[in-house]
């Protein structure tokens, strides 16, 4: 990776030791959910972002450093309402489907977009007391160079069916996939995230906060804001 946005922070991360897993909330933050705090949900938020196809993901690590385009939203599914739309059954990302880390909706430490129009159930799993299984297409980001994306049942038995993505972030704001995928994929730092995540509880569908079981990330609310401010890709 030359991204010079990367080779700013990696000194500060490596020094405390990130790893990409871990708790997603902060220290000094709880479990108890206020997406209030967020901006505000439109409709227009619901919509499916992308459309062509790219190649099938495996569930393996590889290098996708040009992937193009927008991603491939799978086949459809009747949603049980007889006048309701369709929505898609999967959406497998492509770089250029990683937004601005600051468009998503914050959910205490984390940010949380769906790519197949099911914010509003993604949105109520978060903000769970006692947990639950979060929809297709859910996408979260703690930090812009990493992130995990809920694919089709059956993507992945051993993440849940969650794909985990390396990422880097060029100072021109394009995002390029380092590595993607399940069991195997590892960030930057070498961790491996699905291990990371499974110490979560069942309950809480591989997410790691600070009270889910996962190893905490020793940061403090003040780094965690100053990674988030500095995504590239967002309007300064």
């Amino acid at each position: 990776m030359n991204s010079q946005y990367y080779s700013r922070l990696f000194p500060l991360l490596a020094a405390i030791g990130l790893a990409g897993c871990g708790d997603t909330t902060t220290p000094t933050k709880t479990a108890a959910t206020d997406a209030s705090e967020s901006r505000d949900v439109s409709a227009g938020e619901d919509s499916v972002i992308g459309q062509s196809d790219v190649a099938v993901a495996t569930g393996d690590d590889t290098s996708d450093e040009d992937v193009e385009g927008a991603g491939d939203v799978g086949g459809s599914v009747d949603t049980g309402d007889a006048v309701g739309p369709l929505l898609p059954d999967d959406f497998e990302m492509t770089a250029t489907d990683f937004p601005c880390l600051t468009t998503g909706t914050k959910v205490r430490g984390f940010f949380i977009w769906n790519l197949t129009g099911r914010l509003d159930e993604t949105l109520a799993v978060a903000s769970s007391e006692t947990g639950g299984t979060y929809p297709v297409g859910t996408l979260i980001q703690l930090v812009p160079t990493e992130a995990m994306v809920k694919r089709k049942a059956g993507f992945s038995a051993a993440t849940k069916d969650w794909e985990f993505f390396a990422l880097d972030i060029r100072e021109d704001g394009s995002t390029i996939i380092v590595a993607r995928g399940a069991e195997d994929t590892k960030n930057q730092f070498g961790g491996n995230c699905a291990e990371c995540h499974a110490k979560a509880g069942a309950q809480w569908d591989f997410i790691c906060e600070d009270t889910h079981g996962c190893d905490p990330l020793p940061l403090t609310d003040d780094l965690i804001q100053i990674i988030q401010d500095s995504d590239p890709r967002c309007p300064k």
